[in-house]
């Protein structure tokens, strides 16, 4: 992987122009980081701006962790969801009890378990639904039920990753500049933390999003200072 890296940037003649690399969380990355640090020519601060972690990577584990104090409750949106879509009679059960209530017919996106926003998207159709969908499940599974319980801690957790999601949102480009939007994206997280820790409604899966987030986040890294800075857009800010 050190090989390609180099051999890519010696190609663009950018081997002593390099400010920052993002790389994603897995251990060998942080070693390709490191063999790069030597590699390269004329590396600012000794490489202590060299190895970036993705944002969007971490900001997924942050999720990842706040949702397994959630499980049981999410588990049973992703099991409603995978039932409606499992075949072709069970959607038109579902399409014949939207027509008889006059609603419009939704078929609810399935999650990715790469892709956390997809969960997000998964259940923010549902919510959308909510009325509806507790009347369908529970009369065609009164043994399984949708209760109010698992709707008002999803409704609550969907709420949280709001930000979550414009953050990903915003850090999701290829041919856009995104380093000057960490901090403008980043605050209101924090904020959110700082908000909502220790109320108890939160409990079940904020600390653990905090302590994921700390982890990575506790300091800023000064390339996202340097990018605001740079950045004449900010200047109107």
């Amino acid at each position: 992987m050190h090989n390609i890296i180099i051999n890519s940037i010696c190609e663009y003649n950018l081997k002593s122009k390099i400010l920052s690399v993002t790389f994603d969380n897995a251990t060998a990355m942080t070693s390709v980081a490191n063999m790069l640090k030597t590699s390269l020519e004329s590396v600012l601060l000794d490489g202590k701006l060299l190895h970036m972690r993705c944002a969007c990577h971490v900001l997924k584990l942050c999720v990842k962790d706040g949702l397994e104090g959630l499980k049981q409750y999410h588990e049973q949106f992703k099991h409603v969801v995978l039932h409606l879509n499992s075949c072709k009679w069970r959607r038109q059960e579902w399409r014949n009890y939207c027509k008889s209530e006059g609603v419009k017919y939704r078929k609810f996106p399935l999650e990715n378990n790469t892709r956390w926003n997809s969960m997000y998207i998964m259940l923010s159709a549902c919510i959308e639904y909510k009325e509806h969908l507790t009347g369908f499940w529970n009369s065609v599974y009164p043994d399984n039920p949708l209760l109010d319980t698992h709707w008002n801690n999803m409704e609550m957790y969907v709420d949280f990753l709001c930000a979550f999601m414009d953050a990903t949102k915003s850090f999701s480009h290829v041919y856009k500049t995104t380093s000057p939007y960490f901090l403008a994206n980043i605050i209101p997280i924090a904020q959110l933390f700082d908000k909502y820790r220790g109320v108890e409604s939160h409990s079940g899966f904020l600390p653990k999003m905090e302590k994921k987030f700390l982890k990575y986040w506790t300091d800023i890294p000064y390339i996202y200072v340097f990018a605001i800075i740079l950045d004449p857009r900010w200047k109107f800010d």
